[in-house]
């Protein structure tokens, strides 16, 4: 090989390694929304009707957070968790369903070792005078969904969706994250 082409040739090899490869920075470096993931407690006995696969659960608050590189936490009443069923565009709760883990002590005391993978179906309802969510629950598969009529203790983490503030008629909220300022929005709910 000729000897004035290897510094020509290791200064190409070194650009195209910083580059990443090919396409332009605005290509490379564009981030994914943040994705809200959700966690509830049950603050009193929660029920669960066989017949209609309907859970009630008695909540004060619902913790949103996202994963990384976002890491942003928000405590939100119970109302605007269930105003999340309102918008079925997009990746939205009605187009597609959240999957959920509901887990619970069993009656008999000790540790928890009861867990149910199901998703919400249809909405959900905020009742105010029992201060419960009320959301009907269903599993894929042939499998029907079997949970005990009262249960105590229980937790529901709901899978999320990403923010889409072009959708929201409020342009979203400004907030800041490790990685610097940005707008976060999940339909009419800002965070």
């Amino acid at each position: 090989m000729n000897r004035r082409l290897l510094p020509a040739l290791a200064l190409l090899v070194v650009s195209f390694i910083a580059t990443g490869g090919c396409g332009s920075e605005a290509e490379t470096s564009s981030e994914p929304a943040p994705e809200w993931l959700f966690s509830l407690q049950a603050t009193d006995v929660t029920t669960f009707d066989q017949t209609t696969s309907q859970l009630t659960m008695p909540v004060d608050s619902v913790l949103a957070f996202t994963d990384r590189p976002f890491r942003l936490v928000e405590l939100e009443g119970p109302q605007a968790f269930a105003d999340l069923w309102k918008d079925a565009d997009g990746d939205s709760f009605v187009a597609d369903p959240p999957n959920v883990v509901v887990t619970w002590w069993p009656p008999s005391g000790g540790y928890s070792d009861s867990m149910q993978v199901a998703s919400i179906v249809g909405t959900v309802t905020y009742d105010s005078a029992s201060s419960s969510l009320v959301m009907t629950l269903a599993t894929d598969g042939e499998a029907s969904l079997t949970l005990p009529s009262t249960m105590e203790q229980v937790s529901l983490f709901v899978d999320g969706f990403s923010s889409n503030c072009g959708s929201s008629p409020t342009g979203g909220a400004s907030v800041s994250t490790p990685r610097g300022t940005g707008t976060v929005c999940i339909n009419d709910t800002q965070f």
